[in-house]
């Protein structure tokens, strides 16, 4: 929805890739599926992704992190 916001914390990950996804789970009229996605790793730069989700109920994999 317009300005929704969804965090995921993990202190002690353990290693391994993790893929980063998006799941378009569904639309309100008045809302766009324009989303953006920021990964905040301790020690480094945020990274930033923009990423317009077209159709419901489609998966969008972002990026794979090695920790």
């Amino acid at each position: 929805g317009r300005n929704s916001a969804e965090n995921v914390y993990w202190s002690n990950p353990p290693a391994g890739n993790y893929v980063v996804k998006l799941h378009y789970y569904g639309r309100r009229s008045d809302s766009s599926g324009l989303c953006t996605v920021v990964i905040s790793r301790q020690g480094m730069q945020p990274q930033f992704y923009r990423v317009n989700m077209t159709q419901v109920g489609k998966y969008q994999d972002i990026t794979v992190l090695t920790l």
